[in-house]
C-alpha cells in the first residue's frame, strides 16, 4: 500500500526550489530526478518516478492561511472560507464559536501565536469543512501532521495533539486504525517571530535556524512511528524559508542570505534526515514524495517600487472613515473599513452604511453606494493610482457571486500581466472576501510592504503566482506519468491527487487529481 509524504515548504519560489533540487548532491535530487534545464521543458515533465508540474499555481489571497487550506482541503477560498493571515469571521460562518472568535479576532499577533499553537486555523475555516486528514481517518487511515497549522475542524476531538515544550504534552499513537497525531509547533518558536517583528537584534539569530529545533525532535519521533506503525500519510511543513526571506530577501546575491542559501542547508538537511528514516525501515519503494508552497516570494526595491501599507488607511482616514487596525484591539463595531494586504493586493471589508455610525452592521451587505464612494476617493485622490491594474467591487445581490466581481476600473494592458486574474477573484468570492479589492502593478513591481521587510510574498501576476508542484520517489511507480493534460495544474488539485495515490475519493472538491492509475 501507498505511503505519502507532503513536504511544504513555506514561500519557496518555483524556479529557485527546481534549481536547488537539480543539483545532484542534495538531498532533494535523491528523490526528484530534475535537470537543470527544466524550464526549457514542457508544462509537465514524467521520467524517473518524478513527475513535475512546471506552471502549477495558487490561489489569491496571497497569504499562508488561505492558500494552505487550499492544499489541505482541494477546496477554493470562496468555499473554505479563509482570507487572510487572522482570524475574519464577520458573518459568524467558520468553525469557530463566537466567543472564540470575539477573543482572537482583534490582534494579529496573538492569533498568530494561537492558530500556530492551539489550532485556530481549522476553526477558521466555514463549518463541515474536511482537511485530506478527516479524509483518511473516516476511510480508518493513519495521519501525522508536523508543525503545519491545518490539521482537523471535523474531528478535532480525535486529534492527538503533540506538544515538545508544553506541559500536556502527549505521546504519539502508535495504534493500528485510523488516527491524526499532530506536532503542534513550539509555542516559544511561534510566539517569538510575530513579538518580535523583523528585529536585527540577536532575536532573529534563531530564525536563520527557524525549523531547526522543531525538526530534530520531529525526526526522533518519527522514527519510532516508523518503527512500530507508519503513517499513510505525512505532512512536513517549512516555516522558516518564508521568515528567513522577509528578513534577508529572495534573489539576492548574498549567497549566504537568499532562498537558495536556506533551501540548501537547512530545508534540504531536514528532509534529508527523514529521507534517510524512510530507507532504513525499508519504506522507500511504497513511498510517494510531493514537494509543494503555498506562495512564492519577490524582493522589494526600495524606495522604487515601495508602496508603504498605511497609505490606504491614511486616505481613507482624511476622508473621514474610520480604518480598523488589526495590531490593535478593539470592537470592529467601531470602525467602517477593516483593511488586509497581500502583496499587490489590498482587499477592504466594508460596513454597511459606512460613514454614519448609527444603524450600519458588518453581518450584512454594504449599500452600492457605500463602495461606490471608496472607489471614488482611490480613482481621484490615492497617490499611487497610476501603479494601480484593477478595482474590482462586490456585486451586490446579497453576496451571490454568480459571474464574480464588476471591473471598475483597469489599467491599459492590465490583464497580459496577470494569471487569469477575473477567475481567480471568482475563486475567493464569499462573504468574507473583502468588498473592494484593489491590485497593483506588475510592469511596476509594486508591493505593499514595510521598510523592514526585505521581500514580500507574490501576488496575482505571472511572475509571483507559479509555485513548485512535484510527485516522486520509488512509489510513483505505480502511477502511469500522465498528468490530466486538459488543464492547468493548481495547489487545489494536491488533496484529490493524494487521494487517488491512497486509493480514496472525496466527493465535491474543488480540485482534481493530476494522474492516470495503471
Amino acid at each position: 500500500m501507498s505511503k505519502v509524504v507532503i513536504i511544504d515548504i513555506d514561500g519557496a519560489c518555483r524556479d529557485i526550489f527546481y534549481k536547488v533540487a537539480s543539483d545532484k548532491n542534495t538531498h532533494f535530487h535523491r528523490v526528484i530526478k530534475i535537470s537543470e534545464n527544466h524550464n526549457k521543458k514542457p508544462a509537465y515533465t514524467a521520467s524517473d518516478n518524478t513527475i513535475i508540474f512546471q506552471d502549477t499555481t495558487n490561489v489569491l489571497p496571497v497569504y499562508t492561511l488561505p492558500n494552505q487550506a487550499t492544499i489541505f482541503t482541494g477546496l477554493f477560498p470562496q468555499n473554505h472560507g479563509v482570507m487572510n493571515n487572522h482570524i475574519f469571521d464577520r458573518h459568524g460562518i467558520s468553525g469557530g464559536t463566537k466567543e472564540h472568535i470575539a477573543k482572537y479576532y482583534g490582534n494579529l499577533r496573538a492569533s498568530n501565536f494561537y492558530y500556530g499553537t492551539s489550532g485556530s486555523a481549522n476553526q477558521m475555516m466555514q463549518k463541515g469543512i474536511k482537511t485530506i486528514y478527516d479524509h483518511l481517518y473516516e476511510k480508518n487511515r493513519k495521519s501525522a501532521v508536523f508543525y503545519s497549522q491545518y490539521c482537523s475542524q471535523m474531528h478535532a476531538g480525535e486529534v492527538n495533539k503533540i506538544a515538545f515544550d508544553l506541559p500536556w504534552r502527549t505521546e504519539p499513537s502508535f495504534r493500528y486504525g485510523p488516527s491524526i497525531d499532530w506536532w503542534i509547533p513550539s509555542p516559544l518558536d511561534v510566539l517569538a517571530f510575530p513579538a518580535q517583528g523583523f528585529d536585527e537584534s540577536g532575536v532573529f539569530g534563531k530564525f536563520i535556524n527557524f525549523d531547526s529545533e522543531m525538526m530534530h525532535d520531529a525526526v526522533n519521533y518519527f522514527e519510532e512511528m516508523l518503527d512500530k506503525n507508519a503513517p499513510d500519510l505525512t505532512t512536513l511543513y517549512f516555516a522558516g524559508n518564508d521568515h528567513h526571506c522577509h528578513k534577508f530577501g529572495t534573489w539576492g546575491k548574498n549567497n549566504n542570505k537568499n532562498q537558495e542559501y536556506y533551501l540548501r542547508n537547512y530545508c534540504d538537511s531536514f528532509f534529508g534526515c527523514f529521507l534517510d528514516l524512510y530507507e532504513k525501515y525499508g519504506y522507500e519503494n511504497e513511498t510517494v514524495y510531493l514537494f509543494c508552497s503555498d506562495h512564492g516570494h519577490v524582493d522589494i526595491n526600495y524606495p522604487k517600487n515601495y508602496i508603504k501599507k498605511s497609505s490606504v488607511p491614511v486616505l481613507l482616514n482624511k476622508n473621514s472613515y474610520k480604518c480598523y487596525d488589526p495590531l490593535k484591539w478593539g470592537s470592529i463595531e467601531k470602525f467602517d473599513v477593516i483593511i488586509t494586504y497581500s502583496c499587490g493586493t489590498v482587499q477592504l471589508h466594508v460596513r454597511k452604511n459606512a460613514k454614519t455610525n448609527n444603524w450600519g452592521t458588518w453581518n450584512e451587505p454594504p449599500f452600492k453606494k457605500d463602495l461606490d464612494q471608496i472607489i471614488e476617493i482611490f480613482l481621484k485622490k490615492f497617490p499611487y493610482i497610476e501603479q494601480v491594474d484593477y478595482i474590482f467591487r462586490r456585486k451586490l445581490q446579497p453576496y451571490v457571486w454568480n459571474s464574480g466581481y464588476m471591473n471598475v476600473y483597469e489599467n491599459k494592458d492590465a490583464e497580459s500581466r496577470h494569471v487569469d486574474i477575473d477567475t481567480r477573484i471568482n475563486e475567493i468570492c464569499c462573504k468574507n472576501s473583502g468588498d473592494i479589492i484593489v491590485i497593483l502593478n506588475h510592469e511596476q513591481s509594486s508591493r505593499f510592504g514595510s521598510e523592514d521587510l526585505k521581500s514580500v510574498h507574490g501576488y496575482g501576476n505571472i511572475q509571483d503566482s507559479y509555485i513548485p508542484l512535484v510527485l516522486c520517489g520509488k512509489g510513483m511507480k505505480n502511477f502511469i506519468k500522465n498528468p490530466s493534460l486538459n488543464r492547468k495544474s493548481r495547489s487545489v488539485d494536491i488533496t484529490p491527487t493524494i487521494l487517488d495515490i491512497l486509493g480514496l475519493t472525496a466527493k465535491n472538491l474543488d480540485g482534481q487529481s493530476l494522474l492516470c492509475k495503471k
